[in-house]
């Protein structure tokens, strides 16, 4: 809200949502839906000569054709959160409003996607002027320890191959603790602990062949709480590293140089709330930005984050 203030964003500057497509029906982003001004609608044509035919809303990279529709649900989610209307009586704001998204289909509906394809849609979208890039440490989707850290190894291995990372925002993200689900990643035990953090950042600045991340998120809640998903909360004898802790960790790396900002995802209005004022009370660096679900199925971001994206 306070950067709201400055700017909503830049309606020159699109947003490439690398990923599943997007629902491009959807009635909080058929608005926001980046069109190429230089290529005419269904003629067949390479009208900008950038080498893809009719890629009017970007580029279905797997099928080699205009139609980047979602058919798995993360790409819209990923869309909703970095550019969704506002004022339109319809579902929650975006972080930047006024940036059109770019549609670029990489992953099918199972997840299944190329090295060859993940770099072309990466110069495709630096070509048309897309610098901010968010990757995480889990990724690729679906999680598995065979595909662990591959997103940020494709990544940095561009980087260097492109010389261009002066040229890009880069965003990753820490994994939470996930028991049964990520127990490749730290044996599913990850703690947002001085050990974790910096074994984990470490390990992602390796991946990615930079010396610094611009955004650094804590990709879920480390304690037991309802994310991910399920509502209503149960409360649970847990163990979890204080906030404040966490916040002394990640102000030592931002001082390091090894990350300049740090954010949030999957967090619930409490934790953005804690983090925010326990940032404030010890003078730390703040969140500076949230990413969580929101879709025609999970419209729970309108609770209580809707206000305080706001606010």
């Amino acid at each position: 809200p306070e950067a709201w203030q400055i700017t909503l964003g830049d309606p020159s500057v699109p947003l490439a949502i690398i990923d599943t497509g997007i629902d491009l029906d959807h009635p909080d982003l058929l608005s926001k839906l980046w069109i190429n001004p230089d290529e005419i609608p269904a003629n067949h044509v390479d009208d900008d000569h950038n080498g893809y035919v009719d890629d009017v809303y970007g580029y279905d990279f797997i099928n080699e054709d205009a139609d980047p529709e979602d058919d798995h649900g993360h790409g819209t989610h990923v869309a909703g959160t970095a550019a969704a209307a506002t004022d339109n009586g319809l579902g929650v704001a975006g972080m930047a409003p006024a940036n059109p998204v770019m549609t670029l289909k990489v992953l099918g509906s199972g997840g299944e996607g190329s090295y060859a394809d993940l770099i072309e849609a990466m110069d495709y979208a630096l070509a048309e002027g897309v610098n901010f890039f968010d990757t995480a440490e889990l990724y690729s989707i679906p999680a598995k320890a065979e595909t662990y850290g591959r997103t940020e190894e494709i990544i940095g291995n561009w980087f260097e191959a492109r010389k261009n990372r002066d040229k890009v925002i880069l965003a990753s993200k820490i994994a939470g603790p996930g028991e049964g689900w990520v127990d490749h990643i730290r044996d599913g035990k990850t703690r947002f602990t001085r050990e974790h953090i910096e074994a984990a950042l470490n390990a992602s600045l390796q991946r990615l062949k930079t010396d610094y991340i611009d955004l650094y998120q804590l990709h879920w809640p480390e304690r037991k709480t309802n994310f991910f998903g399920p509502l209503g909360y149960f409360p649970e004898v847990d163990s979890y590293t204080p906030m404040e802790e966490i916040l002394e960790v990640l102000a030592t790396q931002v001082k390091a140089g090894k990350i300049r900002y740090i954010g949030l995802s999957n967090e619930t209005p409490w934790g953005v709330m804690r983090f925010l004022s326990n940032a404030e009370k010890l003078d730390l660096p703040s969140i500076v930005s949230g990413k969580n679900p929101y879709n025609l199925l999970n419209r729970s971001y309108e609770v209580g984050l809707a206000e305080m994206s706001w606010r």
